[in-house]
């Protein structure tokens, strides 16, 4: 008999995690489950780790691939290979409680027509510091906890995609009914992949419910802020963020300012780390004119009058005018604000 959830792990290099993570699994109340281990091209010892697990766990499948495809790419993939009836994703680099699935499962098995369980998660950023719960369901949403909710596009649960953030946008940390995730569009992008896998799985979204139980253990891996990839997979993905409102959202227009409020984050977010990583103005002015758009600038116009209040104007008017010693100046002013934040961490580290 095929099992009831199907747990998908994709894997790349992530050798020095997997025990913990598959332990945490394995070691869960709920048995009725089988792991997928999609290995994305590790080049350590991550299928190594994997089959040596697999030996001692027939639940455990791995799919070796030829060709490194990304996050996204191994998610769909194990979508494919699943036979339960409902799909958890966890990152082999996270870890989770032993009543996870069974937490998650109970409430589909007392109302069998939610497409959805999701839940906050707790999060740690150094394993020096203590988990802490997740502000991602804020305290407004509390009262709607363990209550089964209509998602439809009118929802104010849809705000989480454009800016708004309600529950979290992630893929793990959630219980879904497998048919909501089969052939959806491909995601080609390395970075808020988990945003697009929800966006377009939402449609086929028409019940679910949020657990204020907290037992999801996400380890932040980091990541280069100087990667030419991050700030274009992040304006591809608002692009596609608007795109698909435009195709799916008869509202679609009120989440034009919120969308266009995050682009204006998002640049002046990405030259602030440039200058942070100590890359040259000169340098920093040639690959800004080589990502942005006249189609970006062209967007943030169209909602000049409607952007939200905390929408600062300068910063606005200076990416209108193409005026790019504004727009570097701008974003020179949030570096002491990024400086603070690390400071704080790098003294909570001493301790």
């Amino acid at each position: 008999m095929n099992p009831e959830i199907s747990v998908i792990l994709p894997c790349y290099n992530v050798s020095r995690y997997l025990e913990k993570c598959i332990a945490s699994i394995r070691n869960n109340d709920f048995s009725d489950y089988e792991i997928i281990c999609i290995n994305d091209c590790s080049t350590d010892n991550t299928l190594d780790v994997l089959k040596r697990l697999a030996d001692s766990e027939s639940r455990l499948r791995i799919i070796d691939l030829h060709e490194n495809g990304g996050l996204a790419n191994g998610r769909k993939v194990g979508i494919k290979a699943a036979q339960g009836k409902y799909i958890a994703f966890i990152d082999p680099d996270d870890w989770v409680d032993n009543d996870y699935l069974s937490t998650l499962y109970k409430y589909v098995r007392r109302d069998p027509s939610l497409d959805l369980v999701t839940m906050p998660f707790c999060y740690k950023e150094y394993r020096f510091l203590p988990s802490i719960k997740s502000g991602h369901v804020a305290d407004y949403v509390h009262n709607m906890c363990r209550n089964t909710l209509e998602l439809t596009p009118q929802s104010p649960i849809m705000d989480t995609f454009f800016g708004r953030t309600i529950i979290s946008i992630s893929a793990w940390c959630k219980l879904y009914r497998t048919e909501v995730l089969r052939d959806l569009p491909d995601i080609n992008v390395f970075y808020q992949e988990d945003l697009l896998l929800n966006l377009y799985a939402s449609p086929r979204i028409k019940k679910f419910l949020i657990t204020d139980e907290v037992k999801y253990h996400y380890r932040s891996g980091g990541g280069s802020a100087t990667n030419p990839k991050l700030i274009t997979d992040l304006l591809e993905v608002i692009r596609l963020k608007k795109e698909w409102a435009e195709e799916n959202l008869p509202n679609y227009k009120e989440h034009y300012p919120w969308i266009c409020f995050e682009l204006k984050n998002v640049i002046y977010g990405w030259i602030a780390r440039l200058i942070d990583n100590g890359k040259r103005k000169s340098d920093i002015k040639e690959v800004y004119d080589a990502t942005i758009t006249q189609a970006h600038l062209d967007f943030l116009a169209t909602t000049k009058d409607s952007a939200p209040k905390s929408y600062a104007s300068e910063d606005f008017q200076a990416l209108l005018s193409k005026d790019f010693n504004r727009i570097y100046a701008r974003a020179v002013s949030r570096v002491p604000k990024m400086n603070k934040i690390k400071d704080v961490v790098r003294r909570l580290l001493s301790y």
